[in-house]
């Protein structure tokens, strides 16, 4: 007896399996999208896969690091250091047509040629060159991640591409930087005037000693502080005072009346400043700008005009 009712071409258990491997499927591409944050994911197939394998073996490490060295190559730039120890070349960003940054030491005076302006606190500097188009900008999703880092340090010869590690990245601020910059809980591979990319090789900021700690200053907050030195006139020498200072200690709070500012330790007898300070003074504020800290005072007098008239806010 024939029968109308025709069989299924794919059987249940057919079925049953590709369902399965359906969720399966479904399931790595959620565990990436987890695991992986800060990669994007724009097929949810195929990267699934390439982004939960584990990471290359140090066999392959030089190739990530050569591939990552020829896609920044037409864009960077170097500045050569002749320093008492050792001369260094320090590589150099552009910040736009004929302007390139680099962080070098704040006590390096003779760097290279076209050299426009330095800050004296950290060292940033401006050269002109002609230079790239700069490549895009990237800031961390989740700072709490530890990551791995592509950094451009200085060497004798010319800059090169080491990797490093970074732990949780703290957000914090100091007064030498126009905005909030980042202190690893841990770091290796890096140094003051590193330049900092992603393994896509996207420009994340760059190493700095602020302070005597290390930092991780974010790409945009450096272009900020290029753009100021950019509309300022040539820097120069910073005027002196004549005085030394130290930190307002727990101890020195109630002796001298003052909950914030910086100490007068000493006085030249023949500075500016004789007969106007004195040891044991507070000095809260510079230009209206306070001083909590020795190196906000070091960062905030450092940057004064030479010829500017200079307003404190002392408490004797």
């Amino acid at each position: 007896m024939l029968s109308d009712t025709s069989r299924p071409r794919v059987s249940r258990e057919t079925r049953r399996l590709l369902g399965a491997a359906g969720l399966a499927v479904l399931a790595l591409w959620l565990l990436a999208l987890w695991r992986f944050p800060d990669r994007p994911i724009s097929n949810p197939v195929t990267p699934v896969l390439t982004q939960i394998v584990t990471p290359a073996r140090f066999a392959d490490l030089s190739d990530e690091l050569e591939g990552i060295r020829r896609r920044i190559a037409p864009t960077l730039s170097e500045v050569r250091v002749d320093s008492p120890e050792a001369p260094l070349v320090f590589p150099a960003w552009p910040l736009r047509d004929g302007l390139v940054m680099a962080l070098l030491p704040p006590d390096i005076l003779s760097a290279g040629e076209g050299r426009l302006t330095q800050d004296p606190p950290t060292g940033f500097s401006l050269f002109q060159r002609e230079a790239a188009p700069r490549g895009p900008l990237r800031v961390p999703s989740r700072l709490e991640s530890p990551r791995f880092l592509m950094a451009v340090t200085p060497a004798p010869g010319h800059p090169v591409v080491v990797p490093a590690y970074v732990g949780r990245l703290e957000p914090v601020f100091s007064p030498a930087w126009p905005g909030g910059i980042w202190r690893p809980a841990s770091a290796s591979g890096l140094r003051h005037g590193a330049l900092l990319f992603t393994a896509d090789a996207e420009w994340l900021g760059l190493a700095a000693d602020d302070d005597g700690q290390l930092v991780i200053v974010p790409a945009p907050v450096v272009v900020a502080l290029a753009e100021q030195l950019a509309a300022q006139p040539p820097s120069q020498p910073a005027p002196s005072f004549g005085v030394e200072v130290q930190g307002l200690t727990p101890s020195l709070v109630p002796l001298l009346g003052a909950g914030a500012g910086v100490v007068v330790s000493a006085v030249q007898s023949d500075g500016p400043a004789a007969g106007a300070l004195q040891v044991g003074d507070v000095i809260e504020q510079v230009n209206g700008t306070v001083v909590a800290t020795r190196w906000a005072w070091t960062v905030h007098t450092s940057r004064l005009p030479t010829d500017a008239p200079i307003n404190l806010r002392v408490r004797g």
